[in-house]
């Protein structure tokens, strides 16, 4: 049997950069997404499952969610300020949620 093809799906798993790099060889943004081997060709070779404090693993299952209202103003606040640390984007959320939940009546 054949797998069945997802549309826009990339072949391999993407990895993304939780949180901006800098090394003397140069700088790296968070949020790019690029494969395993591409990483590789950026910072040689290394345990990429040990490295979860650089790396986001963006599989198949992280990337179908359901709508997460949230996120997407989160998202949309960072697009709009210029914002791409994922880290902070996670403080923010947390920040988030623990105001709504102090603020539920």
């Amino acid at each position: 049997m054949k797998k069945k093809q997802i549309p826009n799906m990339p072949e391999e798993k993407l990895y993304e950069l939780r949180k901006d790099i800098w090394l003397p060889s140069g700088f790296w943004r968070a949020g790019l997404k690029k494969t395993k081997e591409e990483w590789f060709k950026e910072f040689g070779k290394f345990n990429m499952e040990w490295s979860q404090e650089w790396f986001i693993d963006l599989s198949f299952e992280e990337i179908i969610q359901e709508r997460d209202e949230l996120k997407e103003l989160i998202e949309s606040v960072f697009k709009r300020k210029g914002l791409h640390s994922i880290s902070y984007k996670e403080a923010a959320r947390e920040v988030a949620e623990l105001w709504l939940k102090q603020n539920k009546k």
